[in-house]
This record gives C-alpha cells, structure tokens and sequence, in this order.
C-alpha cells in the first residue's frame, strides 16, 4: 500500500464509514428508577417482556409475542399481514444480576443466531440495566436492533417506573 492509499484509508470521513459498515452488535444502558428485582422479574418472565419488548416503527410493523414455555418466547414481525421475521428465544437466567436471550432469528431465505445479555446493578431505589446484543450479520441489521432495543428500554423505564 502506497502513502496516498495510507492517507486516504486513514482520513476521519473514510474511517468512520469503516466503523459504521463493521458495527455488529449493540450496547446500550439505560437507568431505571425502580427496585432491581423487579425490573429482573420484567426481563427474564416471558409475558412480562411482551409489555415492553417494542418495533422501532408501529405504524408500518407490528410484533405478536407468544409465549412457549417459562423460558422460550416466540416473536413474530408482521408488515402488514404478511410475516417478515420470526425471533425463537430463549431467556437463561446466569445469576441474580445477568440474564441471557439466545435468539433464533429467521426471515425469508436467511437465519441467524444471536446473543442479548442483560446485567442489572444496583439496589431498591434503582438500577442500571446494560444490554448487549451481539451476532448480526452486517451493520443495517444492528442498526435495526438498536432501534428496537432503544424504544424496548424507554418502554420498560416507563412501565418500571409507574
């Protein structure tokens, strides 16, 4: 690679369009003004998730939750009427402060397998909850799941805090 290439992979514009396009995975972390074993209670029972779990775009999508088992969930994204993309998931509890969804995600012709990971830290008064979501395929994906898990995480603060 020549000085010129160097320089040019180098620049600010050209390095944050490389970031943006390998971003696989999303990291939020949202405070939570309610006592941390309820909020635990909310992320790791499936038909509590349902009251909280949000599509970054109501109007156009709508998702239907089904509950399997204590610990699977089924998520089904509809566009219209036509099913987009089915979420199989199942929900293991690591400790009293760490919860983990393995997710199953299927749309027409593609699956992919993905890990969310859920830690809550703090006391009666209120917790921090950092989610991680890890295994996407490429960057649009991502982008789209931290769409989702942004209007998940208001909801849940909302209806944690009530």
């Amino acid at each position: 690679m020549n000085n010129t290439q160097q320089r040019i992979l180098s620049s600010p514009a050209v390095m944050a369009m490389i970031a943006s396009q390998t971003k696989q995975e999303v990291a939020l972390s949202s405070r939570i003004r309610a006592n941390r074993e309820r909020v635990f209670h909310a992320l790791s029972i499936p038909e509590y998730i349902e009251a909280w779990f949000k599509s970054p775009v109501e109007d156009e999508l709508r998702f239907l939750f089904h509950s399997v088992t204590s610990e699977t969930f089924r998520i089904d994204l509809f566009r219209g009427m036509a099913l987009q993309t089915r979420v199989q998931s199942c929900c293991t509890i690591l400790s009293s402060e760490q919860i983990r969804y393995s997710w199953k995600i299927t749309s027409p012709g593609q699956r992919v397998d993905t890990v969310v990971d859920l830690r809550l830290v703090g006391s009666f008064e209120g917790c921090t909850l950092g989610l991680k979501h890890i295994g996407f395929r490429d960057a649009v994906e991502s982008a789209w799941y931290e769409q989702v898990w942004r209007r998940s995480l208001d909801a849940l603060c909302r209806l944690m805090e009530k």
